[in-house]
């Protein structure tokens, strides 16, 4: 049977029916069989939730435990190692770990292989206005974002990490340090200022004043003529006040 246009000259053959080849399962399906009713197929022996309702997409059933918990069914397809050379920074071999939207982490070439096993996204912080790695976790039923530098440092959920360098996407374990929060502040990227000053100099009427602000409270530390004698008193009090750590 041949099908024709007159107008375009085209002549058009119904198609053949070609059996496409079947598709091998995955090796990882040969050990579901030994996983128990109702826990994560990913083998980590955690209790999956109870599916709300079908999900023909996500392969969930009304009433059936999910298949994985959130972010688990990642480790199932984890991201190919890449056999690149490493990169030295600082005397030590280091690796790019991928991102989503582009991006990539610097990670020592020790840890490469552990961070490895899991997929990595980058997370816009408009507050800092730069990228941070993560990963999806599930925690007492709530989906929570696990950064790269707690799973490197073994910390728990919601410990603050602070990069030295302010480069945040630099996960080297000698850029890494947990901090608290007023620790983290201390450790800020220095404003866009009016006056092209030292920290902790502000223009006055008797000249320049300088101080600083210790866990919630000012302290005023004089005035001077010169700017830059401002800002030596100012570090020396930063020394004083935070330790060399943070000064």
């Amino acid at each position: 049977m041949i099908f024709s246009r007159c107008s375009t000259r085209r002549t058009r053959y119904p198609a053949k029916a070609v059996e496409a080849p079947r598709p091998q399962p995955p090796p990882y399906l040969e050990d579901e069989m030994d996983i128990p009713y109702g826990y994560c197929h990913c083998g980590c022996g955690q209790k999956t939730s109870i599916a709300k309702e079908s999900n023909r997409k996500l392969g969930h059933v009304k009433g059936e435990p999910v298949k994985h918990l959130v972010g688990h069914g990642s480790r199932l397809f984890p991201p190919p190692i890449e056999d690149a050379p490493p990169f030295r920074i600082e005397g030590v071999y280091c690796r790019l770990i991928p991102l989503t939207k582009g991006e990539y982490a610097v990670v020592w070439e020790v840890d490469y292989i552990y961070l490895m096993q899991w997929r990595w996204s980058a997370r816009w912080n408009p507050q800092t206005r730069s990228f941070y790695a993560e990963r999806t976790i599930f925690i007492d039923g709530k989906i929570k974002h696990r950064s790269m530098a707690n799973e490197l440092l073994r910390l728990e959920h919601g410990v603050i990490v602070d990069h030295r360098n302010h480069v945040t996407l630099d996960y080297r374990r000698a850029n890494l340090r947990p901090v608290t929060h007023t620790q983290n502040m201390w450790n800020q990227r220095t404003r866009k200022r009016k006056y092209d000053l030292p920290r902790g100099v502000y223009p006055t009427q008797r000249g320049f004043g300088v101080g600083i602000r210790n866990n919630g409270k000012y302290i005023h530390l004089g005035f001077v003529k010169d700017p830059q004698l401002g800002g030596e008193i100012y570090k020396a009090a930063v020394l004083r006040l935070r330790g060399k750590e943070f000064s």
